[in-house]
């Protein structure tokens, strides 16, 4: 796992350092640590797979976390934000951002300590891949990029974040699909059609409004148990 610790204030740099090494050591979980001093720097080395958490701080000198957060969705929108500050003011605009957290300073270890395992696990969900093979070329395509699969005649479509795939292969689509629906954040809800719930907007009376503004239909037979479903799922990522 990847952290970056963005903050002005040194000695806030390495209490957090310390409470993650702590954390993460109990555990013998492998984790990379990288710290900046400042928001401009840390944009500088930024790539959109460099990091899986990254703490900010919003007051600092010259760009604030805030706006830096802003550029760091565009980039790596998987990237998980914790904000750190002295004043709760930017809680509710922490959510524009799409911040997974936001903690007062200064830091209380049992606080840290109880965000952190939901942090483990989303990070080893965003490293999760499907292997498939287009024009005699292996991919493999993030989990939280696919948007839905569906079946069109022997080929499978793969709807992702900004593109579409299509795959013809002698494999059967519940073959192709099985390591998705081992993964809870996908759900089956028509014959040959699954998709990632974590990329649906709103349950409708029929279907599901996905954020590529594409409808996906549920089956007659399947809305009940889908619609559990997605309370269900809805209900655990608040």
């Amino acid at each position: 796992m990847k952290i970056a610790v963005v903050d002005d204030l040194k000695e806030d740099r390495n209490l957090l350092l310390d409470l993650l090494r702590q954390f993460f050591d109990r555990y013998d979980f492998k984790t990379e640590y990288d710290e900046f001093c400042c928001a401009g720097d840390f944009l500088k080395t930024l790539k959109p797979d460099a990091y899986d958490l990254v703490f900010l701080d919003i007051f600092m000198e010259g760009m604030n976390g805030m706006d830096a957060a802003r550029i760091l969705y565009r980039t790596a929108p998987d990237c998980m934000v914790i904000f750190l500050t002295t004043s709760p003011d930017f809680a509710i605009k922490g959510y524009e951002v799409h911040a997974y957290q936001y903690l007062l300073k200064p830091l209380n270890r049992a606080t840290l300590f109880s965000v952190l395992p939901e942090c483990v696990q989303k990070a080893e969900q965003s490293h999760k891949r499907l292997c498939v093979r287009i024009d005699r070329n292996d991919l493999e395509l993030p989990f939280s990029q696919i948007i839905y699969a569906m079946t069109s005649g022997r080929n499978t479509i793969l709807h992702l974040t900004g593109t579409t795939l299509t795959l013809s292969s002698h494999v059967s689509f519940s073959q192709t699909m099985e390591p998705l629906l081992s993964d809870r954040r996908f759900l089956s809800c028509s014959r040959g059609l699954i998709v990632n719930m974590e990329h649906v907007d709103r349950l409708l009376e029929d279907g599901f409004l996905m954020d590529n503004d594409e409808k996906v239909p549920i089956s007659r037979r399947e809305y009940t148990q889908a619609r559990r479903r997605y309370l269900e799922f809805s209900f655990q990522e608040l």
